[in-house]
């Protein structure tokens, strides 16, 4: 089940890019952004559409207790860079659970949203703060999806 991750997530993101996957190559995103402001809200929303539809998938297959229930898509990847993971790409658990602390309290707490700064260091060591708002996502019920 673990091997579906990784293809959740480019599927998600190319899907949701689409017919704009080409311009990405060629354009800088700010610029793609700044003529459509709500761009990045749709691709976002498309995003974790399609990462529930597959979610919504694999729990038809688990028992009760194993279900997701919740799901949310961080604004950037876990990064070796940023000390998230290692080189080999094995999560910093510690680390993470220290730096998305936000994210996690409010995942539990049922909370819709939360906002994050996180700080970002690109592979030529230039450093830079990410703020966003993170959506979390309520996956509906098995049965709840079996009566519509």
């Amino acid at each position: 089940m673990t091997d579906a991750l990784p293809r959740l997530r480019t599927r998600a993101a190319w899907v949701a890019l689409g017919e704009h996957a080409p311009e990405l190559r060629t354009r800088h995103l700010r610029d793609l952004f700044a003529e459509d402001p709500d761009r990045g809200d749709r691709l976002r929303v498309e995003a974790a559409g399609l990462v529930l539809e597959e979610i919504q998938k694999i729990n038809a297959t688990l028992p009760e207790a194993t279900r997701v229930r919740r799901f949310l898509l961080l604004q950037k990847e876990l990064e070796a860079d940023d000390n998230e993971i290692t080189r080999t790409r094995k999560v910093r658990r510690g680390y993470v659970a220290e730096k998305y602390a936000a994210v996690i309290e409010a995942f539990y707490s049922g909370a819709k949203d939360v906002d994050v700064t996180v700080d970002v260091t690109y592979e030529d060591g230039r450093k830079t703060q990410l703020s966003s708002n993170i959506l979390i996502h309520d996956v509906p019920a098995l049965a709840a999806q079996k009566a519509a």
